[in-house]
């Protein structure tokens, strides 16, 4: 550590074992005291950017560290909002295919990789205290949500099957399932982000299109959900999601928005 900053002694440690580059990551989740990383760490970073591939994705100790990563909450108090602590690469190869794409709609301002890291940052802010101000009630709901970091794999997957023809949700259900289990995530958190990644549209929709009034209405939302830790999931990615057009992201450029804040 060099003045509250993680510092690699070794410039080449990245390059000659990727696995650090995840190692990494968990440490500044694990440490409150570490505010960041140094200069020289961060381009060791990005000359061994090229090491991360699909080889890399699928190395068992590599997704063993990859929830840990986002799954803390030890750090999630002091780190900045916009601070970049993780590299895009280390992602599901889907992203890849909606880097830079246009959404010709009303509603999308930014292409879907750049509104996708917008939909992450948004649910972090509601677990920081210092915008509790913003969303009073999505802050006292996520408090007490348990595993809360599942509600960053829907909102990762949400849209991430944009452009493919079809149903965008249903296909980036089918993408979230194979990536909790290919992370051994358990079944009912499986179901929840299978859920919130299929349906995440169906709450705005009833709420902006229908009769809240109309018993039916209500019925029928109500037999979608099923239950309140349904309910309190869908309402937190729904208002991360419609609040994202109004944030831009703290980095120019769309490779420097591809590195998502810390979890």
């Amino acid at each position: 550590m060099v003045r509250e900053l993680l510092d690699a002694r070794d410039p080449q440690v990245f390059e000659r074992d990727p696995h650090a580059i995840l190692e990494s990551f968990l440490l500044l989740q694990q440490h409150s005291e570490l505010k960041g990383m140094t200069a020289p760490t961060l381009r060791a970073l990005w000359r061994a950017r090229m090491r991360i591939d699909s080889r890399f994705r699928r190395d068992p100790a590599n997704r063993a560290l990859f929830i840990p990563c986002y799954s803390s909450r030890a750090h999630r108090a002091r780190a900045a909002p916009d601070e970049p602590v993780f590299d895009p690469r280390t992602l599901p190869a889907d992203v890849g295919r909606i880097v830079g794409q246009m959404q010709h709609d009303l509603f999308h301002v930014y292409a879907v990789d750049q509104h996708i890291l917008q939909v992450i940052r948004n649910v972090r802010r509601f677990t920081m205290v210092e915008f509790a101000h913003e969303y009073p009630l999505c802050s006292r709901l996520i408090a007490n949500f348990e595993r809360h970091w599942l509600l960053y794999v829907a909102a990762m997957f949400h849209d991430i099957a944009k452009g493919r023809g079809g149903d965008h949700s249903r296909l980036g259900m089918l993408d979230a399932r194979r990536f909790c289990r290919a992370h051994a995530i358990a079944h009912d958190d499986v179901r929840l982000v299978e859920f919130l990644v299929e349906h995440h549209l169906a709450m705005s929709s009833v709420a902006q299109k229908k009769d809240l009034s109309d018993p039916e209405v209500i019925r029928d939302f109500a037999a979608l959900v099923q239950t309140e830790r349904r309910l309190v999931a869908l309402y937190l990615l729904t208002v991360a999601d419609i609040a994202a057009p109004a944030r831009r992201c703290g980095m120019p450029g769309r490779a420097s928005c591809w590195r998502i804040s810390s979890v």
